[in-house]
């Protein structure tokens, strides 16, 4: 299996990522959580089919939450 990279990662390795990534965001947008915890009413519907390489809130350029994200629809059709 060449080019193929096992990663042995625990529980603590995501725990670990999720506080750094809450870290960085809120030092790059210090109101982003607690807008984000307002904002449940998002303004567009996205049905598309993606996969965890790219989200779909990269692909239409917004924030998470102002958008509704529906993915994998073509299996459910």
């Amino acid at each position: 299996m060449l080019g193929i990279r096992i990663l042995k990662w625990t529980y603590s390795t995501f725990v670990d990522n999720n506080v750094l990534w809450v870290a960085q965001l809120q030092e790059k947008h210090p109101n982003f959580f607690s807008k984000l915890f307002k904002q449940q009413t998002p303004k567009y519907l996205w049905i598309g089919c993606s996969d965890s390489r790219v989200s779909a809130n990269e692909i239409i350029n917004l924030q998470p939450g102002e958008g509704f994200e529906s993915f994998r629809m073509c299996e459910n059709l």
